[in-house]
């Protein structure tokens, strides 16, 4: 349906013209740049300045050619927003059916949506939940939705583990760790030595274990043995 205008376009209004092919073309009525030419006379005809879309600038009176305001585009509808997003969706997450959440730069925010569609082109089709959708959205954009609910609820501290069970004290206790090893026959010089504390022992270092073992007077191969394993049994 053609509406044509009575009153005159002023600068900076848009408008849409209908030129001799039957076609609506919209442009910007501006003002003419310093020093340009009016080689028809028609801007001192009271003509305007019209800088079309399509690149085309021209000066025109707009007598006999049917003009309208361009219709304003409608406004979008408002989208409920996620306060934050969630962890950016792997590829293998990003299915049909999958909620996501995608950032619109342009104004700053989160949206809702689902995955509709996985390209061959590795971008995804999104159904947005106020109805929108979008067949090509890159997997970078893609992140999961967060999701409210009450914060988790705070853990006990774990139970601190009860403290090693200290080896018993007196000779008995380390005839036994001696023959474990092998080295029973030393018994006597531990003994001899005062080396009756199975705890004291199992904390020594291998330079104290070589001095246990040159006082209690091992033979080299057994105190090799002592030195390197202590009162572990070596591995076969």
């Amino acid at each position: 349906e053609e509406e044509e205008e009575e009153e005159t376009p002023r600068v900076g209004e848009r408008i849409e013209v209908r030129w001799p092919n039957g076609i609506w073309y919209a442009g910007l009525v501006g003002s003419p740049p310093k020093g340009a030419a009016d080689p028809t006379g028609e801007l001192a005809e009271g003509g305007l300045y019209i800088e079309y879309d399509d690149g085309t600038r021209c000066f025109d009176t707009l007598q006999g050619w049917p003009w309208r305001r361009e219709k304003a585009l409608p406004q979008p509808r408002a989208r409920p927003h996620l306060p934050q997003p969630g962890a950016p969706l792997a590829a293998a997450d990003a299915v049909e059916g999958a909620a996501v959440a995608v950032y619109f730069s342009d104004v700053s925010r989160w949206y809702r949506g689902e995955v509709t569609s996985v390209n061959n082109d590795g971008t995804f089709g999104v159904a947005y939940e106020d109805g929108e959708e979008e067949e090509a959205v890159p997997l970078e954009d893609l992140f999961h939705e967060l999701q409210a609910g009450p914060p988790p609820a705070s853990s006990p501290p774990a139970a601190a583990p009860p403290p090693a069970a200290r080896p018993p004290l007196g000779m008995p206790a380390v005839e036994r760790a001696l023959e474990g090893v092998g080295l029973e026959r030393y018994a006597a010089a531990f003994d001899e030595q005062g080396y009756d504390d199975l705890g004291y022992l199992l904390q020594m270092n291998a330079a104290e274990r070589a001095a246990v073992a040159e006082g209690v007077g091992m033979k080299p191969g057994h105190a090799g043995k002592f030195v390197k394993h202590g009162f572990e049994a070596p591995v076969a």
